[in-house]
């Protein structure tokens, strides 16, 4: 494959379909805009592809529409003559073959099928035809106060329905002072609580280690370092009070936009509430809490000033001399190298320069007068953390003398090694002066004074871990000290909700269906309909609407799409496995010429349809055959109806009528016929998942039709070659019976005249069976409503 293959055609594709997108409507893509793209997008293709391997040949089409041409050169037939004369009277019994059949699977295994159960009746109601018409939106949309007496009702039935719900029939329209009946979740404040601090060795601080709490949310248990609670607090009806207003309506215009045809269901009501408020009510919760916090003189975070430790505030040490000539006399000037700290020129040690020209380039030299504090000190107390007994480089210590390094004992009085500046206190009452009391100590903003328990004085001990319990004594302090303290907590939390003043209850119809696309309207639509067993031989029936010309049939019907992730087989899957849009759209089934069928007519298109649940890429394939004959358990009517006389003729052999078959023979042979097969493929644009559905319809001359077969496939696991196919149903005429001879042999605008006209949601007069939406394909449901 060339480099063009695997680099370009990837963007070209997701630019198709983009472009594609671009031009999509809300509910459905042009079809003539799909053809353009798609025409466009193999040109580019041919156009740009390498020369050693095409990846489309110049000459192929994408879409075939033999209806533009006027001869097809094969086998033809009026139309009307293999399809059923909508305007007449017929019933027609098919056995129906399908996997979940009422004993077994009789599509595997066709013997098993039961006669009279496995079978689909199909039958028209010629004194009805279905009208889509714009109505005046004046009446769907007024508003009137509720009043279920109207008419007379006094009784609930199907003409005086319950609309409120309560039982009764009643006109009550408004209802006085109310309790407000209402609660709010108030939500404490979130707080921590100190379990103990630890000292952190890498961060050279204490570090918080906080309590941990058990919740329960219903059935389940959570932990939180969060100390926090929740209560459901009641408006107090007895005091707040509102009146309700109540209405009614065929269409609310707040739930839908008023545009097009409706149809409602008027046995279910839809119930809206609109609250009206004038101000809040305040609602509080008091939530007491106890948690352990840090005390307030936080001894972890006070840094000891005083330098000499003699409790008393002192002046910076006096400067002497720049030995170094740095301009200032801060510094402790080294002659040599003093590469072990020991402060002896050791062998290996370089001397630098005779800074005191004494001549012996020995010496280490203090700019400054670096005094002690008059006393012999002993060693710095530090956290010995691996009991070595020895002072690590990492253990923390107490930096009495602020030098920042650790100081053994003293055998003399001696310095901290450091220039100390005048110490630092808290000047409490602001007058620039140190006055006897004041702290010597800093506030750091971290806990890194390592605490020192001198409880014993002989005996100091570093704190490394301090607790709830834990209390110290500080050197030299009178005192002791509990770093964690307990804290009582009165958190007050107040929250608003909104009074009520009013109530307005709008009980509207529920719509079945909203049309605003204007070909659907000024139509006499034909209904058709069938009546078929599941798997519990209980009884389901699907409606087949119809209308049709010149051009063909074409069914009015709510488009429906599989749910990810499909791969659905049985019909029970199939029927839990699809979703329906919630308006309704004209698909042609049968294409014609000028009103004839036509061997090898051949129409095929794609459009792409953005839905709620993703964006669906549609292929439909449309192909006509004609088969030399056609095999169907049916019997052929030998005797006139009319006349009572045996009917022989050309096409009936048989001599005379013969007794005990009910004046009629069996003949399962037709070869008038013409096969329709329809290859519907469904992706899901970004899932990649493939539904095929091919549909395979034979019509027989004077008869309609006499065999269906659906097949179904998804998309196939890599490595399989080709399409599989699996066997879905399939239906078999058993008999035809029409009222008479003129009724299947008028005209369809004859017939229509004095019939009535009901909308979809009138169709509940056939059989008492409301129009439900559906999924079929020619004649036979795809998914098995239950009734």
């Amino acid at each position: 494959m060339c480099k063009f293959d695997t680099v370009i055609i990837p963007y070209l594709k997701i630019i198709y379909k983009f472009l594609q997108m671009q031009f999509e409507k809300r509910m459905r893509c042009s079809l003539n805009i799909i053809k353009f793209v798609s025409k466009l997008f193999i040109l580019v293709l041919f156009m740009v592809s390498c020369e050693e391997e095409s990846t489309r040949s110049s000459n192929e089409a994408v879409d075939v529409n033999t209806l533009e041409d006027s001869s097809l050169g094969l086998d033809e037939g009026v139309f009307s003559d293999y399809f059923y004369n909508l305007g007449s009277d017929f019933n027609a019994k098919f056995f129906y073959y399908q996997k979940d059949g009422s004993v077994a699977n009789t599509v595997l295994n066709p013997i098993l099928l039961d006669p009279n159960i496995d079978t689909l009746n199909l039958r028209t109601f010629s004194d009805f035809i279905l009208k889509v018409e714009p109505q005046d939106l004046n009446d769907q949309t007024s508003v009137s106060v509720f009043d279920e007496t109207i008419d007379g009702c006094s009784v609930i039935s199907d003409a005086c329905p319950d609309i409120d719900g309560d039982g009764t029939i009643s006109n009550t329209s408004i209802v006085e002072d109310i309790p407000q009946v209402d609660s709010l979740i108030i939500y404490s404040h979130q707080f921590s609580s100190i379990l103990k601090l630890e000292w952190d060795v890498e961060d050279n601080r204490y570090k918080p280690v906080l309590e941990e709490y058990e919740y329960v949310n219903g059935s389940s248990e959570y932990t939180s370092q969060w100390l926090q609670d929740l209560d459901t607090i009641y408006v107090d009806d007895s005091i707040y009070k509102y009146d309700s207003l109540i209405y009614m309506t065929p269409l609310d215009t707040i739930l839908t936009s008023p545009v097009g045809q409706f149809y409602f269901d008027q046995s279910e009501y839809i119930k809206r509430d609109s609250v009206y408020t004038v101000s809040n009510i305040e609602l509080s919760k008091t939530f007491n809490f106890t948690r352990n916090i840090l005390a307030s003189d936080s001894v972890m975070y006070r840094v000891n000033t005083d330098c000499n430790l003699d409790g008393v505030w002192s002046t910076a040490e006096n400067k002497l001399i720049d030995y170094n000539n740095d301009g200032d006399m801060i510094d402790v000037v080294y002659e040599f190298n003093d590469i072990n700290s020991n402060g002896i020129l050791d062998d290996g040690e370089n001397t630098i320069f005779d800074y005191n020209t004494d001549g012996d380039l020995e010496d280490i030299l203090f700019e400054f007068e670096d005094l002690g504090n008059g006393t012999i000190d002993g060693a710095e107390v530090f956290w010995d953390s691996d009991s070595d007994g020895e002072r690590d480089p990492f253990e923390p210590f107490e930096d009495l003398n602020c030098n920042g390094v650790w100081n053994a004992a003293e055998s003399t009085d001696v310095g901290n090694s450091i220039w100390d500046s005048a110490e630092y206190y808290e000047d409490n009452n602001d007058n620039g002066l140190w006055d006897s009391g004041e702290e010597l100590s800093r506030i750091n903003d971290a806990a890194v004074n390592l605490l020192v328990d001198y409880t014993d004085p002989a005996s100091p001990q570093a704190v490394s871990s301090i607790i709830t319990t834990t209390v110290v004594k500080l050197r030299g302090d009178s005192e002791t000290h509990t770093p964690i303290i307990s804290e009582d907590i009165v958190d007050v939390v107040i929250k608003t909700i909104p009074e009520i003043d009013s109530v307005r209850t709008t009980f509207s119809n529920k719509v079945i269906s909203q049309i605003t696309d204007s070909t659907l309207f000024d139509r006499d639509y034909k209904i058709l309909k069938s009546q078929y067993p599941n798997n519990s031989s209980t009884r389901n029936y699907n409606y087949n609407i119809l209308d049709n010309n010149d051009n063909g049939v074409v069914r009015l019907h709510y488009p429906s799409y599989f749910l990810p992730y499909g791969f659905y087989s049985q019909p029970s899957q199939i029927s839990d496995g699809f979703w329906y849009e919630d308006f309704l759209v004209l698909e042609p089934i049968f294409y014609t010429y000028n009103g004839n069928i036509r061997e090898r007519e051949h129409v095929r298109f794609d459009s792409v349809y953005v839905t709620s649940h993703g964006d669906y890429h549609v292929e439909t394939d449309y192909l006509v055959e004609k088969p030399a004959s056609v095999l169907v358990p049916m019997k052929r009517i030998l005797v006139d109806a009319n006349s009572d006389t045996c009917r022989v003729t050309s096409t009936n052999p048989y001599p005379s009528c013969i007794e005990g078959f009910d004046a009629s023979s069996f003949d399962s042979t037709l070869t008038d016929c013409y096969s329709i097969i329809k290859t519907i493929t469904m992706t899901m644009l970004g899932s990649g998942v493939e539904f095929g559905q091919r549909t395979t319809t034979t019509l027989a001359k004077d008869l309609g039709v006499v065999k269906e077969n659906i097949e179904i496939r998804w998309s196939e696991q890599i490595g399989i070659d080709g399409q599989v196919w699996s066997d879905y149903s399939s239906i078999a005429l058993n008999d035809l019976r029409v009222d008479s001879e003129l009724a299947r042999t008028q005209g369809i605008l004859n017939n229509l005249i004095g019939r009535t006209k009901i909308n979809i949601e009138e169709l509940n007069q056939l059989d008492g069976d409301p129009f439900i939406k559906g999924r079929s394909t020619g004649i036979q449901p795809v998914k098995l409503p239950s009734n």
